[in-house]
């Protein structure tokens, strides 16, 4: 039987939202110990739905069926002083803390690090609050609505392709997906001072701020204001071809933004004389025409089905995906053949069908070992095993000199990502220590160094595409023409070497340069292989090819996205890619983690569409529940009212409200000094306001259009009120908070100097200074890697470059 990545540690938890739950249920489910820690009314997430038939239950909540399946769970109640010792010794014995509550309600129960540190010094605790623990905002309220527009992706939600700023208000995804994107950006931080505190014997507070989390989402354009900031669009009006295209049954998801992809379209097309002129021949001309040309294309695709169009341009090279509903993705053969749906046996609900592993780890695989508890399930269980729970063995450790901010230093990577997920996931673990060796070649540029984006003040270059410079620092940079047979002997012993190997080619493409994980296992029997992919490396479907945010329509989330009644739109920013990235970061050193156990490598497989599944579980419960397929809603949600982004004062300024129950509408009414409103019968309660939600929006947004974003956000957050602006990237790095943070950081570039690049979305206590470096020159360390690593003399070195094999 497959052994558990992480079934050495303990976790306890004790959340009230999404994010410190599902930081929780990523150790949970590769099998760690997860202690649920709820208050004894439970955990709010039990209100939440959907529940089935719709009937209120605080033991059939969808979603904390969904956050807690194997987990353990407990009640205290933390103003006691025997619950709270008991808690206290829950701790002693925990590897891992992680908490998603404002920091003012953590101080008053006495789980803020300053009390917890002090007297668990080996204990990891993980703090996810919306802002940080730190900054200005650090008591403001922040809902998944508020924080996406203040982090930057809702500017950029409908992914500009705006016509009407005016009536096409910015847009949430469909979802929840800050809270869930945070909750993994706490897990993979987690795991990383697990490792510090394994390197250096001590523990720390993790910090993570989800606005930072979904900027993170949007990091490319931080370095691109420093790098070149002519190629950063200034507002969010329409600058090139939607993603999102109509056709005979619905929708798909394409790009044709290289030349070969629009070529094979004309071709699909028929070459109509008006694509083959001279205005629109090229790709670079094309794009400016996106609103001449678009019609024309629009009324080809209508022609056809999702599928025809899916099976047709993808023969052809180019990307393209159905926009499924989320019952549609329950159905699709690639899912079902997968088999990535799973069945949880719930003791009130029976059994229910959940979204599967995020990720398959073919060595120690995903699994439901035991359903969410009931409230208390585990009281007698866990209060009555000896002392609590027994306290973590003091260990020797090294003595350490220096800094000490690299947990992973002596762990090497052989990076051979591409683009976004893979990079990412590699640059977090190169800024943790590990030596990432990056592969690229001469002969076919990753396609990140080239473009109309890889320049630095109007110059281009290989070495200055800010976007490149901003994914890949922290790594050491080598080339390789990988269709030289010597350079994949090279690549042999470069693993040989390597404690990990990542890449996220099309699959098929490393098994046919002889670089798959098979062969590779043979070089190195305890490699930790990892391989990102569309849709998986099997299935009917296995072969498709795309840009991470053509997943989001084959998963369901743009199904979910958009405005009410009205088409599906993209997502703004690079989502999925970061947080794909993010997940694998996760995995792999999970996997670390067990080898470091057991000796054991493992393949690592990552389907995104899978992935983004995993991100609406609420739309496939209330599926499996009610057979309800959700619709479009805009910023509406149905729990809170109002709920939207409203006009403020300025050009196309906006600002996020967001109201909880009735006492924060009634603060809300008195801060825009209208009282009445609360006492108006038509929005007296949460039901009243949203049946007449259209006027509720309508009277709130003629009030907050006679203010600037800001002040609206400062006065209803001065009262209790989730508010906040709709942030661009221009106002991001003009926000006090935001630059009090320090999520923008300066690297000083070999060739281009120093400039602004985004950093990573988590703080920890113990490593202020992270060891980032800036990314590397194409090929600037061959001399290290093939002369130093490999011990190759000079001469075969140079032979190997005039051969172009080193290349």
């Amino acid at each position: 039987m497959p052994g558990r990545a992480l079934s050495d540690l303990k976790v306890v938890e004790y959340s009230r939202g999404v994010a410190g739950a599902m930081c929780a249920k990523a150790f949970a489910d590769l099998g760690a110990d997860v202690i649920k820690v709820e208050p004894p009314d439970g955990d709010p997430a039990r209100r939440f739905g959907p529940f089935p038939g719709d009937h209120p239950n605080t033991e059939a909540s969808g979603r904390f069926i969904y956050l807690n399946a194997n987990k353990r769970g407990v009640t205290l109640d933390l103003n006691s002083a025997a619950d709270y010792e008991r808690m206290s010794r829950l701790l002693a014995g925990a590897d891992v803390f992680v908490t998603d509550l404002a920091r003012l309600d953590l101080i008053a129960l006495g789980l803020d690090y300053e009390r917890l540190g002090p007297v668990h010094p080996h204990l990891v605790a993980t703090y996810s609050t919306p802002f940080g623990l730190t900054g200005p905002y650090r008591d403001y309220k922040g809902p998944d609505l508020v924080v996406y527009h203040m982090g930057g992706l809702g500017y950029e939600t409908p992914w500009f392709s705006v016509t009407d700023p005016e009536n096409q208000r910015p847009l949430r995804a469909g979802g929840y997906q800050s809270e869930y994107m945070t909750g993994w950006t706490a897990a993979l931080a987690s795991m990383i001072a697990v490792f510090y505190r394994d390197a250096y014997g001590v523990g720390q507070m993790v910090d993570v701020s989800a606005m930072e989390t979904i900027a993170d989402h949007i990091r490319a354009n931080f370095a691109i204001f420093s790098h070149d900031i002519s190629q950063l669009p200034e507002s969010r009006l329409k600058a090139h071809f939607p993603w999102i295209w109509e056709c005979k049954d619905g929708y798909i998801s394409t790009s044709f933004t290289f030349q070969h992809w629009w070529d094979a379209l004309k071709e699909l097309m028929g070459r109509p004389e008006w694509a083959d002129s001279e205005e629109y021949s090229k790709v670079e001309v094309l794009i400016p025409a996106a609103d001449e040309v678009g019609p024309w294309i629009s009324e080809w695709m209508k022609q056809f089905t999702r599928r025809e169009l899916f099976q047709m341009l993808q023969e052809n090279g180019v990307p393209c995906f159905p926009v499924y509903s989320v019952g549609e993705v329950t159905r699709s053969p690639q899912y079902v053949e997968r088999g990535f749906f799973a069945e949880q046996d719930h003791p009130v609900v029976g059994k229910i069908m959940q979204p599967g592993p995020p990720v398959r780890m073919w060595g120690t695989p995903w699994s439901l070992k035991r359903p969410a508890p009931t409230l208390g399930q585990h009281n007698s269980e866990i209060f009555g095993e000896p002392a609590g729970r027994p306290k973590r063995a003091e260990r020797s450790l090294p003595t350490v000199n220096g800094t000490k901010n690299k947990p992973l230093q002596g762990v090497r990577v052989l990076d051979f990502g591409w683009i976004l997920s893979v990079p990412h996931c590699t640059q977090w673990l190169g800024s943790m220590g590990a030596e990432i060796l990056r592969v690229e070649s001469n002969a076919h540029t990753e396609a990140g160094r080239t473009g109309a984006r890889a320049s630095t003040d109007g110059v281009t270059g290989v070495n200055r595409s800010g976007p490149w410079n901003n994914n890949n620092y922290s790594k050491l940079g080598l080339t390789l023409n990988l269709k030289d047979p010597r350079a994949i002997d090279l690549v042999k012993e470069l693993v040989a070497t390597c404690d990990i190997v990542g890449e996220n080619f099309a699959p098929g493409v490393m098994e046919r340069l002889g670089l798959g994980y098979e062969a590779l296992r043979e070089v190195s029997p305890d490699l930790i292989y990892l391989s990102g992919s569309t849709l998986g490396v099997n299935g009917p479907d296995y072969e498709a090819t795309g840009w991470g945010p053509n997943t989001l329509s084959y998963g369901g989330l743009i199904s979910l996205t958009g405005y009410e009644a009205d088409a599906p739109v993209q997502a703004g920013g690079n989502l999925p890619d970061y947080l794909i990235g993010t997940v694998m970061g996760f995995h792999v050193l999970s996997a670390l983690s067990h080898r470091r156990r057991t000796g054991e490598g493992q393949y690592i497989e990552v389907s995104m569409a899978e992935t983004v599944s995993t991100l609406i579980p609420e739309a496939f419960m209330d599926f499996s529940m009610n057979g309800r397929e959700l619709g479009r809603t805009g910023n509406h949600v149905p729990e809170m009212s109002p709920h939207e982004v409203y006009p403020a004062e300025g050009l196309d300024q906006w600002v996020a409200i967001a109201v909880a129950d009735d006492q924060e509408w009634r603060s809300l009414c008195g801060a825009a000094g209208h009282p009445e409103w609360s006492s108006d019968p038509r929005f007296a309660t949460l039901g009243d306001r949203k049946r007449n939600e259209n006027e509720l929006d309508r009277i709130i947004g003629e009030w907050t259009a006679t203010l600037p974003p800001r002040d609206a956000m400062h006065l209803l957050q001065g009262v209790g009120v989730a508010a906040g602006p709709v942030m661009s990237t221009f106002d991001l790095l003009e926000d006090p908070h935001f630059t009090e943070r320090g999520f923008v950081i300066e690297l000083d570039h070999p060739e281009v100097g120093p400039r602004a690049v985004a950093g990573l979305p988590a703080r920890f206590s113990a490593m202020p200074d992270v060891a980032y470096f800036p990314a590397p020159l194409l090929g600037q360390h061959n001399d290290y890697v093939f002369g130093e690593l490999l011990g190759l003399d000079e001469d075969r070195v140079r032979q190997f470059m005039d051969d172009e094999v080193i290349y």
